[in-house]
């Protein structure tokens, strides 16, 4: 429920974004029952910025129709974020998915573990042979014991 504190701190932030708007007028459309009673602040703050920050939007009397405003200011579900699965080796490599669900995707399930391709001999012998023709010495570091020698 929306109190006349947070119906004043939104209104004061919403004036910022849109100084036309004034924040009694603003606090008057946040007094209506339909938002007041029914929407947290968090969700009211967030519809209002949206429709002060579209160039479509002239009047804010326009938080009180349904629009996109209201679908995106669902705060409360971005806050928990995605759901999170760790990669299996036992996962398919096709589609990442575990067995029992890769078998209803239409393909042969395939382990990611045995998908590991390993280099042929002829490929680790020309990247030795290669790593073998780049390489060049050290320079010498000079110890103090030889400095002070010298």
């Amino acid at each position: 429920m929306l109190t006349r504190e947070d119906a004043a701190r939104i209104a004061d932030a919403i004036t910022v974004l849109r100084p036309t708007w004034t924040p009694n007028r603003l606090m008057a459309l946040m007094a209506n029952p339909t938002i007041r009673a029914r929407r947290q602040p968090k969700d009211v703050a967030a519809a209002f910025a949206w429709i002060a920050l579209d160039p479509d939007t002239r009047e804010p009397t326009r938080i009180l129709e349904s629009g996109p405003w209201w679908g995106t200011a669902d705060v409360s579900a971005a806050t928990t974020g995605p759901a999170y699965r760790y990669t299996n080796p036992r996962d398919c490599r096709t589609c990442n998915q575990p067995e029992s669900k890769c078998t209803r995707d239409g393909h042969e399930y395939a382990p990611a573990f045995n998908g590991l391709d390993r280099a042929t001999p002829e490929q680790r012998a020309a990247v030795k042979a290669a790593a073998q023709q780049l390489a060049r010495p050290l320079p010498a570091i000079e110890t103090t014991t030889e400095r002070n020698q010298s």
